[in-house]
């Protein structure tokens, strides 16, 4: 839910995808590449708090780091974490970033086609507006 701007509609805007097409290429770029690109190479900063000086509210951010780079800054050592950890440690030395760029780039491409932009409907000079009376 927070997000929504840096990951959904900054990339997608606020046009409406509602064919099953659109539906299925947005579930493909996020399930497949963005996901990839987002968690292993895209940092992003942590809020760490919020402070309220007189009427204004200032925020602290951790030092930008991927997703990745913060599971392996954590503390676990059960075997589960260990061994994920090291094989999306080993998936990211084995992408290119440049290449999954291209790939989202083209993905996109395609997403966009498939967007539902609606016009407003013109109104011609012989409709007019109809008065509602109580």
């Amino acid at each position: 839910e927070q997000k929504n701007w840096t990951h959904v509609r900054k990339l997608m805007g606020w046009d409406r995808y509602d064919t099953p097409q659109a539906v299925e290429a947005m579930n493909d770029l996020y399930r497949h590449e963005l996901r990839l690109w987002l968690n292993l190479f895209q940092p992003s900063a942590k809020l760490l708090k919020k402070v309220r000086v007189g009427s204004k509210l200032r925020r602290r951010y951790d030092v930008p780091r991927t997703p990745l780079d913060r599971l392996v800054a954590s503390e676990g050592n059960d075997s589960d974490y260990l061994t994920s950890r090291n094989n999306l440690l080993h998936r990211r030395e084995e992408l290119d970033p440049f290449a999954l760029s291209r790939q989202i780039e083209a993905k996109l491409q395609r997403v966009y086609a498939l967007a539902n932009v609606r016009q407003s409907p013109r109104v011609s000079s012989n409709d007019k507006p109809r008065r509602v009376t109580f």
